[in-house]
């Protein structure tokens, strides 16, 4: 399957006891850019996704040190792009 490119993206962010973040953005066109945010909320050593974003090799292997993906979840209905690579992970 042919998956959405990794957009540009900060790195993993720790926002509070079991609860991260990745911040990120995507071109929509020329002018428009707009932001793109995953929640990671970990427990145990289960992880949950919210409005997921593809990211590149090295934060994915940042996100596998937190824990296992057991859930995606999508909140927003413009979100979803990335849902499949985390789906087939």
């Amino acid at each position: 399957m042919a998956y959405a490119p990794v957009y540009p993206h900060g790195p993993v962010e720790t926002i509070g006891e079991n609860v991260f973040m990745v911040r990120g953005s995507i071109k929509m066109n020329p002018i428009v850019r707009i932001t793109r945010n995953m929640a990671i909320v970990r427990e145990g050593e289960e992880l949950t996704l919210i409005d997921p974003v593809r990211v590149d090799d090295k934060t994915l292997a940042d996100i596998d040190r937190l824990g296992t993906v057991r859930h995606v979840l999508r909140l927003g209905p413009f979100h979803g792009i990335d849902d499949p690579f985390y789906m087939d992970r």
